[in-house]
């Protein structure tokens, strides 16, 4: 699976943006505001960051020197078969790179569509496809379940 981000410095952040922070809590944050800061008597510039939580919808503020490195992530969806679902997890196989992914609730952004709608939408019958944004590579947003050939 192809993902999309960019090694920049805190200094070029834009609203808007997406801040992968691996490793760290939240993982992903689309920034809402970027404040940069006088340089402090013994200190280098700053730049503040406030945005929300990818996974909660919580405000985070974080800061950083202006040239310390980030990555920004540029989220991209595409079309994906239902393979499998569960109440848990739903595996999907992508329409174009045929590459197969599982995705678990916790592992979802705020707003997605749940695991369970999928899970129920299989267990009524039929073949179903499913637009998949991907933030992080361990962050998905689900949308747009419809009957395949839709």
């Amino acid at each position: 699976m192809e993902h999309r981000w960019e090694h920049a410095t805190a200094g070029s952040l834009r609203v808007q943006h997406c801040l992968y922070r691996e490793g760290d809590r939240p993982p992903a944050v689309k920034i809402l505001e970027v404040t940069p800061s006088k340089p402090g008597k013994h200190g280098s510039n700053k730049v503040l960051i406030k945005g929300d939580d990818l996974q909660t919808g919580r405000t985070w503020t974080g800061s950083y020197a202006v040239g310390d490195p980030v990555t920004v992530v540029h989220p991209h969806g595409s079309r994906h078969h239902v393979l499998d679902a569960t109440e848990q997890a739903v595996d999907l196989k992508d329409t174009e790179s045929q590459e197969t992914i599982t995705v678990t609730s916790d592992q979802l952004c705020l707003g997605s569509l749940s695991i369970e709608a999928v899970h129920q939408a299989i267990t009524d019958g039929g073949e179903h496809s499913i637009k998949v944004t991907i933030f992080t590579p361990a962050l998905y947003a689900l949308s747009d379940l419809r009957p395949a050939g839709d």
